[in-house]
């Protein structure tokens, strides 16, 4: 028997494509009750369905789920009417347990929905034509991504600066000065308003002035 060399079988090893990681659900007749008891025990397990089953839309969560994960192979939905049995979900009812094919529909359970809410998984496909008014599916399970903005960072504050107390002591004292000098115009002001009002007679540049008093004055 030729033996391969080290090297060569070093660079197949080294060369060898991964195999890509499968979903179970792949793996799996895609038209089979073997595909419809993966989707439930999956619910099962995630807790999305209780066991035992209730009511038509625990099935309807079954039946969605296979049209979803065959909706390259034309799996659509069936429209029900209010008063047919199904499931009402987001405002529309639905048959509970069967899907449509270009080709047919299948009904994926039996014992579904009240009494016995058996949802056994069956695979009872019926080449009669597709159903009428049949709509695409819809995903029960869509990945939500949630995005948190990066928190916002204020910047930095610098240092304040330090008060020298000369600058201080320089300001409060022109402050002071200021606010005299405003008192003293203020009672300048007020002795001139006085004597406008009371009359006033002197002299000024060798004349004499007389200031008559103002009418209705003190």
């Amino acid at each position: 028997m030729r033996r391969i060399p080290a090297l060569a079988l070093a660079l197949l090893v080294l060369t060898a494509a991964p195999l890509a990681a499968q979903d179970p659900l792949d793996q799996l007749a895609a038209r089979s009750g073997a595909f419809v008891q993966a989707v439930k025990n999956d619910l099962v397990v995630r807790g999305v369905i209780p066991t035992p089953q209730r009511d038509n839309c625990d099935s309807f969560q079954i039946t969605a789920r296979v049209a979803w994960r065959l909706r390259a192979q034309g799996a659509k939905l069936i429209p029900k009417t209010p008063a047919q049995n199904g499931c009402t979900w987001l405002g529309v009812r639905y048959s509970h347990d069967a899907i449509a094919f270009p080709d047919g529909w299948a009904d994926l359970l039996v014992g579904a929905g009240p009494p016995l809410n058996q949802n056994q998984p069956a695979w009872q496909f019926s080449a009669t034509g597709p159903s009428a008014g049949a709509v695409a599916p819809f995903d029960l399970d869509p990945v939500i991504t949630i995005t948190t903005p990066p928190p916002v960072t204020p910047p930095p504050s610098g240092p304040s600066s330090p008060v020298n107390p000369g600058e201080l002591a320089a300001l409060t004292f022109q402050l002071a000065v200021l606010t005299e000098r405003v008192e003293t115009l203020q009672q300048v002001i007020n002795h001139l308003a006085l004597v406008q009002a009371r009359g006033l007679t002197g002299g000024l540049f060798g004349y004499q002035l007389t200031l008559l008093p103002v009418p209705g004055s003190p």
